[in-house]
């Protein structure tokens, strides 16, 4: 008896741009597992110029969206089968909001060649010593 049912392939790496075109112009993608496509979709919308090359929140909108493939009744999962592409680029952008709020909430000093931290001049401080003279 033979087996309707598609057998699902490993992706290549997301970096081989040939695999990937062999695998679309055959029409391929159905064969792969929908995590992998998250991960690719994650991958294309998320900088490496965040922290860890982007990886945390890489990681993070994936984990979001594995819940929800494991809870098909969630909000979530349910926007994963009506439109899967802006289910994930929405969870990528959360991601991404996340990330630049964490950010922002760290003062990033430059340093010297020594070692040590300059610190950004104070832009709310008078620039001379008559002007906080005038003042008083």
């Amino acid at each position: 008896m033979k087996s309707t049912a598609r057998e699902t392939e490993e992706p290549p790496s997301y970096s081989d741009l040939d695999a990937w075109r062999e695998i679309a112009a055959g029409d391929g993608l159905r064969r792969l597992r929908p995590e992998d496509e998250m991960l690719r979709l994650l991958r294309q919308r998320i900088s490496t110029s965040y922290r860890n090359h982007g990886n945390d929140a890489i990681e993070s909108a994936h984990d979001k969206l594995i819940v929800a493939v494991l809870k098909p009744n969630s909000a979530d999962g349910k926007g994963l089968r009506e439109a899967f592409r802006a289910r994930v680029n929405f969870r990528a952008d959360d991601a991404i909001v996340a990330e630049i709020r964490e950010n922002s909430r760290y003062t990033h000093y430059e340093t010297t060649e020594d070692g040590e931290t300059v610190e950004p001049p104070d832009r709310g401080a008078p620039d001379h010593v008559e002007q906080v003279a005038s003042r008083i």
